[in-house]
């Protein structure tokens, strides 16, 4: 479940937004990078990778109603966009991951409740 809206995202990813106004505000209802998903009032990812260019992909996922791209190219005028330099570096620095780990009854869920009850 996401609880952050496109503005938030914008904030964490150090990316330029290139929407409305009012697209900010939207909280995106599924993270997606395969355009054959339902775009939807979703978030597209376009990653580039060894065998494909998600950019490529991005004027389907934005007809198919997706309402904000994270990605590095600039589009047309006021398209969602999320622009970054690079797409992989600024997930990987708006994102903190926290392993926990150990044997039975080490503790581990109840560690993990407080971490949700604290919004971590």
């Amino acid at each position: 479940m996401i609880t952050l809206s496109v503005g938030e995202i914008v904030s964490l990813t150090g990316g330029r937004w290139t929407g409305s106004e009012e697209g900010l505000a939207l909280t995106p209802r599924a993270i997606i990078t395969d355009s054959r998903e339902n775009a939807e009032n979703a978030m597209f990812i376009a990653f580039r990778g060894e065998n494909t260019d998600g950019h490529r992909y991005i004027p389907d996922v934005l007809a198919k109603g997706a309402c904000a791209v994270l990605c590095e190219e600039e589009g047309g005028a006021n398209e969602p966009r999320i622009v970054v330099p690079e797409v992989f570096a600024a997930l990987r620095d708006s994102v903190t991951l926290i392993g926990i780990t150990g044997g039975t009854g080490g503790g581990k869920t109840t560690a993990l409740r407080v971490l949700k009850a604290k919004g971590a």
